[in-house]
């Protein structure tokens, strides 16, 4: 498998000036936030981050800007259309009590080894109904249409 080894080279641009080198990798020290330079893009490109901070309150809409979710037990969320196909969501529960619920607007799962498709499906995490319900980390991918629960 191909890999970059990693240079680290303090520059005192701003980063918003800087092309860099594709595959470059750039840190903007003041938003801590990582972007790749394609040796065109003025900035280099962002990163998606991998982690949200943000502990979700019931009802709330999950944000899709982020592909891991820590989300609350004991609570219920939503979850509306991917933005891109390919699109992947990573769900962790936190440690407590009482099951958590993710209402999914446009789902497919697996039944009996049957696809099925539903809308305002509500995925559950950390339940005592069925082993794959009793999970506290679930994952989930946009085709285009739907959610595709557990990669199903």
């Amino acid at each position: 498998m191909p890999f970059r080894k990693l240079k680290y080279k303090n520059v005192n641009d701003s980063r918003v000036l800087h092309t860099g080198r594709p595959g470059d990798v750039l840190l903007d020290e003041v938003t801590n936030a990582i972007y790749v330079a394609d040796g065109a893009t003025v900035g280099g490109n962002p990163v998606k981050s991998l982690d949200s901070t943000k502990d979700y309150t019931t009802g709330q809409a999950i944000d899709l800007t982020k592909d891991v979710h820590f989300i609350v037990p004991g609570q219920t969320f939503t979850l509306a259309d991917g933005t891109y196909v390919g699109q992947r969501l990573t769900f962790i529960r936190k440690i407590g009590t009482g099951a958590t619920e993710v209402t999914v607007a446009k789902a497919v799962y697996n039944s009996s080894a049957n696809p099925v498709e539903e809308l305002n499906h509500d995925w559950q995490m950390g339940t005592s109904s069925g082993p794959t319900n009793t999970k506290n980390i679930r994952e989930c991918i946009w085709s285009g249409t739907h959610w595709h629960l557990d990669y199903e």
